[in-house]
This record gives structure tokens, C-alpha cells and sequence, in this order.
């Protein structure tokens, strides 16, 4: 009976270590879901980096003359490209930087653009910038080919 009793208390001990294992399992998984991305080479890239072009304005698609482009390097480096009046593409050079809480900032290295910062989404292809942290209005972005 000794070897019963044993064996009773060895597997009520495991069974109670079952619910702190899944719970660290589980905030395991929630503290890696940050923001990068894994890819082949074993290099971590941010989320943010890449070639963007707007998508939706403020809930609404663009037409093709008033759609701009952000380009994202994993340097911290990047451009923001529009069309000027006459049809021609300008490309604004910029540094970025995240913070706490998906907030973007971007400084132009022309000044009058300046400063900005906004929250930032990512959803599959398509990466969502907003004024509000609870973006209750945005632009939509998507991956430009």
C-alpha cells in the first residue's frame, strides 16, 4: 500500500503543476508576440519595415494620384513619397523610431514636414496608423509591390 500511496501522491502533485505549467505556457506565448518578425535568415525584423502604399483614407479608398508611400528600413531610416502637383514623385527622407504602448515617430529631414507620431497596427498585409489609441479613425496601408 506504501507504493500506492506513493505513486497517488507523486501523480496528485503532477496534476496540480499542470495549471501553473499552462498558465507560464501561455504567458509565454503573449510576452514573444512582440513586435518582429521572424525570417528565414534568423534575423528579427520589425514589423514596421518595408514598403507601404495608402490604402484607405479615413475609411475610404484612394485614387491612384492620391495615394503616398512609407518605406521603413531596419536601419531606423526611411521615405515617406507622394505626388507633387505636376505628377512628379517626391521622396521625403525620415527617421523612425517605436515606443512603448505601438506608438510610431517619425522625423523628416525636411523641416517643414518636422515631427510626427501616431499609433500603429499591424494586421497581415496591412498596417493600420491612427491620431487615437483607440483608433476610432485611421489610414490604411498595405503592402506595396
Amino acid at each position: 500500500m506504501s507504493k500506492m500511496g506513493t505513486l497517488y501522491r507523486k501523480a496528485v502533485k503532477t496534476i496540480s503543476c499542470l495549471p501553473v505549467l499552462l498558465v507560464v505556457a501561455v504567458m509565454g506565448t503573449m510576452v514573444s508576440s512582440c513586435d518582429v518578425t521572424y525570417c528565414e535568415n534568423e534575423n528579427y525584423v520589425h514589423e514596421l519595415v518595408g514598403n507601404w502604399e495608402l490604402y484607405e483614407y479615413d475609411g475610404y479608398p484612394v485614387g491612384r494620384n492620391d495615394v503616398n508611400y512609407y518605406n521603413f528600413y531596419d536601419n531606423g531610416d526611411g521615405y515617406y513619397c507622394y505626388f507633387d502637383n505636376r505628377g512628379n514623385i517626391v521622396a521625403e527622407p525620415f527617421t523612425w523610431s517605436t515606443g512603448y504602448g505601438r506608438e510610431l515617430y517619425i522625423e523628416y529631414f525636411n523641416s517643414y514636414l518636422g515631427r510626427t507620431s501616431c499609433y500603429y497596427e499591424r494586421r497581415g498585409s496591412y498596417l493600420y496608423f491612427s491620431e487615437y489609441r483607440d483608433f476610432r479613425n485611421y489610414n490604411v496601408y498595405r503592402v506595396a509591390y
